[in-house]
Formats: C-alpha cells, structure tokens, sequence
C-alpha cells in the first residue's frame, strides 16, 4: 500500500517536472527563432538602406548573433541527441552566416557593397533558418 502511493507521487513528480522542462526548452526554441528572424529582417534592412541605418542595424544583428548563440549554445545537447551530423552543419552554416553578414556590412559601411554580399549575406540565413526547422523538425509550429 505505502509502496503504491510513493510510486504515485514520484510518477507525478516526474510528470511535472517533466512538462516544466518541456516548456523551457520550447521557449528557448522561441528565443532562438525570434532572435534569427531578427536578424535575417535587420541583415535585409540594414544592407538595402543608407549607411546611417545600416550601423545601426549591425549594432542590433551583433545582438541578435549573442542571443542566437546562447540560446543555440543551450538546445545544441538537444539537438545533438536528436541528429549530430544535422547539428554540426547547422553550427557551421550558423557561424559562416555571422562571418558573411559582417563583412557584407562592413563592406557596405566602406562603401564597397554588391548585390553578391547581400545574397550571401541573406541567403545563408534563410539557410541556417531552413536546416533549424529541419532539425527541430517543425517545432515550435508542430
């Protein structure tokens, strides 16, 4: 009897917190869509306005790229459980795409900027947005 009602309660202990966890890894799957929809919208602005706008704009995407790698930082054991392969291509695009966004701003903070640096530029983070959805396999939507 006093073994039935431990293993009740442990159950919906684990249940709990079990849905706790659920939710924060949902948030911050939240946190680290919002942070490259962010980007790819300040990376697409920033690179087809002025350069006044564009400064700017790279200050606030260099925000995005530190909440982007946090939260990216915290769901890579996740991620890794689910497809490590997956992961290591996303972390090697998700870095390339930080590295061409910055020289696609400096480049246009220089006055040197070509349509080439902005499909780089955007392309790579529709990218980096299309293999997340891959591996997150359609969460948070799903």
């Amino acid at each position: 009897m006093y073994r039935k009602s431990v293993q009740k309660v442990v159950s919906a202990l684990v249940l709990k917190l079990g849905k706790r966890f659920l939710k924060r890894v949902i948030l911050m799957i939240w946190i680290h869509l919002s942070a490259w929809l962010i980007l790819l919208i300040l990376t697409w602005f920033g690179l087809k306005t002025s350069q006044k706008k564009a400064k700017v704009c790279a200050m606030g995407a260099r925000i995005c790229y530190i909440i982007a790698i946090i939260s990216g930082f915290w769901l890579f054991k996740y991620a890794w459980q689910r497809d490590a392969m997956l992961t290591i291509v996303k972390l090697l695009i998700a870095f390339g795409s930080i590295g061409f966004i910055e020289v696609a701003f400096a480049e246009k903070l220089h006055g040197r900027f070509s349509r080439k640096l902005f499909l780089l530029a955007v392309g790579s983070c529709c990218l980096v947005g299309v293999v997340g959805f891959i591996l997150a396999q359609g969460r948070p939507f799903i």
